[in-house]
């Protein structure tokens, strides 16, 4: 309860080893996973990531592809997937859902859904307030 999770290294709690005065924990970090850095698939998936988080949240992206320590077309972008899982703005719960897939591909995939469901409801909000813009409670000329 009192961890704290970074996102820069997928670990393993294998046993807390002390509590006092602060919890410590012996862990093993996951390999990284070389297959998710390289090939066209690679590419494709940054692609994605870029598109995906502009139609969710316009303007993230820029924001934190300017937080990472490398390349994203270095490391295909999985960087940018940990950052995007620890600051993308959904509940506790999602984000622990997240961690508990194992593998990179597998986890980008379960981001991915859900930047895809952020992204479908920022444009149906969108689509709905275009249609109905004259019923605004602001403007009560239009009503």
């Amino acid at each position: 309860s009192d961890i704290i999770l970074k996102g820069e290294r997928v670990v393993h709690l294998d046993e807390f080893v002390t509590e006092a005065p602060f919890r410590r924990a012996r862990v093993t970090p996951e390999p990284d996973c070389p297959g998710f850095a390289s090939g066209a698939a690679a590419d494709e998936r940054l692609n994605e990531i870029r598109t995906l988080l502009d139609r969710a949240c316009p303007g993230a992206m820029a924001r934190l592809e300017s937080c990472l320590v490398n390349d994203p077309e270095e490391d295909g972008g999985l960087e940018l997937m940990h950052m995007l899982a620890m600051h993308l703005p959904v509940d506790r719960e999602k984000k622990l859902e997240w961690l508990r897939v194992g593998g990179a591909l597998q986890r980008w995939q379960a981001i991915r859904s859900t930047l895809c469901q952020l992204a479908a409801g920022r444009e149906l909000r969108h689509r709905v307030m275009l249609r109905y813009d004259d019923l605004r409670p602001d403007r009560p000329g239009h009503n």
